[in-house]
């Protein structure tokens, strides 16, 4: 779970109620991706512009890997270990917006791509092999 004002996630066994640990030092963490199928957790750190990877069960050691913006949504590609950051903006910049994407074994940012608009969610199709990030402002009439 983030903890945005620690800047940090606190980890929690759910089956078994109960605190486990907290990752500290992330700065501005905006939210959390788990992946039970690599046993690895992302997180978004927008203070920082950095996503941050680490495997839980095994190896606890924090990662943070640059991306081109302020990251929020998170997918990641399983198959291809591909992780999708969707970047916000600060209120009224005129920064572009971009998604990065993460070799997540090389642990290095491999795109950086200008999107048409403020992003909020990501999610990752495994039936068509796609990503498809919600572009929340400006609204686009899905027709065209």
């Amino acid at each position: 779970m983030a903890h945005t004002s620690n800047d940090s996630v606190d980890v929690i066994d759910c089956s078994q109620d109960k605190y486990l640990r907290s990752i500290p030092n992330l700065v501005g963490v905006a939210g959390v991706l788990v992946s039970n199928e690599k046993d690895v957790v992302f997180t978004s750190n927008r203070g920082e512009n950095t996503v941050g990877v680490f495997d839980h069960g095994k190896d606890w050691s924090l990662h943070k890997i640059k991306v081109g913006g302020r990251p929020n949504g998170l997918a990641f590609d399983t198959s291809r270990n591909s992780l999708l950051a969707a970047n916000v903006p600060k209120p009224d910049s005129q920064d572009p917006v971009t998604v990065s994407i993460v070799d997540v074994v090389k642990r290095v940012m491999t795109a950086d791509v200008t999107v048409p608009g403020r992003t909020r969610w990501a999610v990752f199709d495994p039936d068509t092999e796609r990503f498809y990030v919600n572009i929340a402002d400006p609204e686009r009439d899905s027709h065209n």
